[in-house]
């Protein structure tokens, strides 16, 4: 299904065609650097220390870019401060995030409208819903898969919210989000709250492990080896294996995957 059919199934079953996305923040941009040259060096001067883990200087050269008016330095700025990287501590690191959020966010970059909506602790289930969906409605895979999860994982989610979750997946899935592929293949591989379909949960085993899901490779090898959800398939098996112990290769020292589980020989 396209797309815009899946979105207009949950468009429906929400009513968001009456919900205001004409903020600045939900617009359909990645983000700009305005800033003065002089800005921009600061900025590569702390993407510089930030690489070597400096971060108090990261943490202060992405602050003065960000005055100086680079969008990308507010962003990482606010993510240094998320990660505990700036000083601040405990729930005191959203309350300080949440104004390089914004004003990149206002600044049209959707990656920092997300972080904004999803560390947000004044927003309802509801207006995070709302957020999220407005950030895929713009094609922003990260949110139909925040989306999903909300609708999916509700207890007390109605069947109807169900459904909009699987759609929602499917959206994120279709936008190489890797881990909406991988919940895809499970719901359908397990036959959670949809009926189970091996062949489904193998595809999306595929799109995941295309994505970069160690997790979905590792599980489809098993599925092309033995032949579940589809014919046995020696070749598939093979570039599949390949394809594992590249995604495994290329993690930092500091990932906790490497090493372990479908790492665990590379």
């Amino acid at each position: 299904m396209k797309i815009a059919a899946r979105l207009a199934l949950f468009l429906m079953y929400f009513a968001l065609q009456s919900a205001d996305f004409s903020n600045a923040a939900l617009a359909s941009n990645n983000g700009g650097n305005s800033g003065s040259k002089t800005a921009q060096a600061v900025y590569e001067q702390a993407e510089a220390d930030y690489v070597l883990e400096r971060n108090e200087a990261a943490f202060t050269g992405f602050d003065r870019a960000c005055t100086g008016g680079i969008m990308m330095a507010c962003h990482k700025a606010g993510q240094m401060v998320l990660d505990g990287k700036s000083g601040a501590k405990g729930t005191a690191r959203r309350e300080r995030a949440k104004p390089y959020f914004q004003k990149s966010c206002d600044s049209e970059m959707l990656e920092s409208c997300f972080k904004l909506a999803g560390s947000s602790f004044t927003l309802t289930k509801r207006e995070r819903a709302l957020a999220f969906a407005g950030l895929c409605k713009r094609n922003y895979g990260p949110a139909c898969d925040k989306l999903a999860r909300l609708l999916f994982y509700d207890r007390e989610a109605e069947p109807e919210a169900k459904k909009a979750a699987i759609t929602f997946f499917a959206l994120a899935c279709d936008l190489s989000v890797a881990k909406a592929c991988q919940s895809l293949s499970t719901i359908y591989g397990i036959g959670r709250d949809v009926p189970k379909d091996d062949r489904k949960a193998r595809n999306f085993r595929r799109l995941g492990c295309e994505a970069g899901s160690i997790s979905a490779c590792g599980m489809l090898k098993g599925m092309q080896l033995f032949g579940k959800g589809g014919p046995k398939d020696r070749d598939g098996y093979s570039r599949t294996n390949a394809r594992i112990a590249k995604l495994c290769k290329a993690l930092p020292a500091a990932d906790p995957y490497k090493g372990k589980g479908f790492c665990s020989q590379y």
